[in-house]
């Protein structure tokens, strides 16, 4: 009578599949939550950008975004950059920090091209708060390697 079992080398080969095959998965499933971390600030940045728009087109006052890159925030004003607007959602200060948000955590963004500063007329047209842009602006995202641009068209503030 024979018995059938694994060996020891067996066994040993297994686990060792399985961890290599675990390691590989662990860091596809990291990058992956990187770059979705990095899509959700974009998006929501995009979005609260429209947002001042918006406000400055149906209230027919200068409404803007105030960028902060060294701590990572941002704020949406009214008329002037010390005037922050409230955040519908939470019915505070609508000021967005990317470093305290566990939705954003590790995303940073550069200093934009038209300065710390985007503002929007009754028109809905972008300025630096005090010139219009002379041309598109852009702010980067970056969470690591991966990055995101963010671009606001002169003259009709579009945003892509």
């Amino acid at each position: 009578m024979s018995k059938k079992a694994f060996t020891l080398v067996e066994l040993i080969m297994v686990m060792l599949i399985v961890g290599i095959l675990s390691i590989a998965i662990i860091n596809d499933i990291a990058s992956s939550l990187a770059s979705t971390n990095l899509e959700v600030a974009k998006w929501k940045l995009i979005t609260d950008i429209h947002y001042a728009q918006n406000l400055a087109v149906t209230q027919q006052i200068e409404h803007g975004v105030i960028f902060n890159p060294g701590s990572s925030t941002y704020s949406v004003y009214s008329q002037n950059t010390t005037n922050i607007v409230q955040d519908p959602l939470t019915n505070s200060p609508f000021t967005v920090n990317f470093a305290n948000d566990t939705s954003f955590q590790g995303v940073t963004f550069t200093s934009p091209t038209f300065g710390n500063r985007l503002e929007f007329d009754n028109l809905g047209a972008p300025s630096d708060g005090t010139t219009p842009l002379a041309s598109d602006g852009t702010i980067t995202l970056s969470r690591g390697t991966p990055s995101a641009v963010i671009t606001i068209t002169k003259n009709t503030g579009k945003v892509k």
